[in-house]
């Protein structure tokens, strides 16, 4: 097996009180990791400390314990001056496509400030080609770029997000809730658009869900996160079928019940 692109090693975050509350343990050392080319699922209902795991990731969260690791580099610990000339490397689709792109820029300029995030970015006609090709490569029209983020659907607008995290050529995405926003009927091909990019780009995805079924439908391993834990990990196929912990089990019987009645 090769050796894991990221490696998250007893993680802990902790909250300050506040209003006369005790502090909150957001992430209880938490150890996962995730491989060149793979899908890792994080599932947990609201408070299990996923989203905040994606924070830490990315640098947008504090830590207070626990190392992060990036191939040979230790992530966390970079430096500002560091952290921005690798930033590149970690990118983010969020759950709110809307909410996430500027509506006062078009798409071109969106995705042209994606550009500047590489290393050694194109520019002038090249830079205009990139987008184009982008653009193309998620499914929308070259005259897209010219438009603003308010004319177009939330499956296309995410389309566009998918494109600005992925143009900057990151060896990490982390997708946190990337289709739970979007109708059902969207959800299917913004996932099959993922995987598609994955097998081309060679990608390793970090997927924040709270959906069991979509875990089964896109991820390769799985870790199943309660109350700032992991309780449990392992090949998503095996989890979801043999699960182990109690948690994971009524998570399961959750999901089977909603099905039956809805």
């Amino acid at each position: 097996m090769p050796d894991p692109r990221l490696r998250i090693e007893d993680l802990r975050v902790t909250f300050p009180a506040r209003a006369g509350r005790a502090p909150v343990e957001a992430l209880k050392g938490v150890s996962v990791e995730a491989y060149p080319g793979e899908v890792l699922g994080i599932v947990g209902e609201s408070g299990s400390g996923k989203s905040t795991l994606a924070r830490s990731v990315l640098h947008l969260q504090a830590i207070d314990g626990g190392r992060i690791w990036l191939d040979d580099t230790e992530w966390s610990t970079l430096v500002p001056a560091a952290l921005r000339r690798q930033r590149h490397a970690v990118q983010m689709v969020f759950q709110d496509p809307h909410a996430s792109l500027n509506p006062r820029l078009t798409i071109r300029e969106t995705l042209a400030e994606a550009l500047r995030c590489r290393p050694q970015r194109p520019r002038g006609k090249a830079a205009r080609q990139e987008i184009e090709g982008w653009l193309d490569r998620v499914g929308l029209p070259k005259d897209a770029a010219q438009r603003y983020p308010h004319e177009f659907s939330g499956g296309q607008r995410q389309r566009i997000a998918i494109a600005r995290a992925l143009i900057p050529q990151p060896q990490v995405v982390v997708a946190d809730e990337p289709v739970s926003a979007l109708d059902v009927s969207i959800q299917a091909q913004i996932l099959n658009l993922l995987e598609s990019l994955r097998q081309e780009l060679d990608l390793t995805f970090v997927f924040i869900t709270h959906d069991l079924e979509l875990v089964g439908y896109w991820a390769d391993r799985v870790a199943v996160m309660r109350r700032g834990e992991v309780v449990e990990q392992g090949d998503a196929e095996a989890v979801l079928q043999r699960p182990q912990h109690a948690y994971t089990q009524e998570l399961l019987a959750s999901a089977a019940d909603k099905r039956v009645r809805y």
